[in-house]
């Protein structure tokens, strides 16, 4: 059985557009995933661009 990817999902649901209930009918998953996925999705886009941008500025840091 092949896995399903959800990225498609979660960028449809960040747009907007569409409402959630909508999003679940056209790919066909139920539509509490989806604003879960929405929802975590969000928490955690800040500490992965901080946490990039930190290592960053670590590494201008030491070098002389």
């Amino acid at each position: 059985m092949k896995r399903r990817q959800h990225t498609p999902v979660v960028k449809e649901a960040f747009k907007e557009r569409d409402r959630i209930q909508e999003l679940a009918r056209r790919f066909d998953i139920h539509p509490v995933p989806i604003a879960t996925w929405k929802k975590e999705f969000g928490q955690r886009a800040n500490n992965l661009f901080h946490r990039s941008n930190a290592r960053k500025t670590e590494g201008q840091k030491q070098k002389p």
